[in-house]
């Protein structure tokens, strides 16, 4: 055929555009939801996981440095004598090292939270739950001792400074119920399985 010809079936053929099979032009969309669940619910996350975000960092960094004090002060009681026999302090040493564990935990979950990842509401809800149990715990046994020492005693010295713990102990316990409660909403679950680790 000659070139004329070969201009005529040219011509007469339907424009063909080059296609790209290997790398298609993916829709704004396709872009958006392929980024991930970070940019896909930029807007759309929950503000309690933001505020509860910020309150497990202070309220973390707060118990760090008081488990750091009590640490100090035991450390000070070494060469300065108290008075705190050894069986208090030994109490006092447990309830400061756990104290410093919850809170260093805290700390990073508050982290985690603010950065919106899937193992922060997890490890919240975990770290609520022990610290509810653990409050609970130390307030049936402070009744306990507490009735023992009337038994024991016959006596009301000690009444008002036992009532005053379990009061503060009670205080205690809202944020983890907060934290577990606003943790559990079906709003934040779906909002945090939409994300990665």
């Amino acid at each position: 055929m000659d070139e004329s010809g070969q201009n005529l079936v040219n011509i007469g053929s339907p424009a063909v555009e080059p296609t790209n099979s290997t790398h298609p032009i993916a829709t704004p969309k396709e872009q958006q939801s392929s980024a991930g669940g970070d940019l896909r619910y930029a807007a759309g996350k929950p503000a309690a996981v933001w505020v509860f975000g910020v309150l497990n960092c202070i309220f973390g960094g707060l118990g760090l440095l008081l488990a750091l004090a009590v640490f100090w002060g035991m450390a000070i009681d070494e060469f300065v004598e108290t008075g705190i026999n050894d069986e208090n302090k030994m109490l006092t040493l447990f309830e400061a090292a756990l104290w410093f564990c919850m809170s260093v935990w805290q700390v990073a979950m508050g982290i985690g939270l603010l950065r919106f990842r899937k193992w922060a509401r997890r490890g919240s809800v975990i770290y609520a739950w022990t610290d509810i149990v653990w409050t609970l715990l130390v307030i049936v046994f402070d009744i306990i001792t507490e009735l023992m020492h009337w038994v024991s005693q016959s006596g009301a010295d000690n009444a008002y400074e036992s009532a005053e713990g379990m009061c503060l102990n009670l205080i205690g316990l809202i944020y983890p119920v907060l934290l577990l409660v606003f943790m559990q909403k079906a709003k934040v679950k779906e909002a945090f399985s939409a994300v990665g680790e």
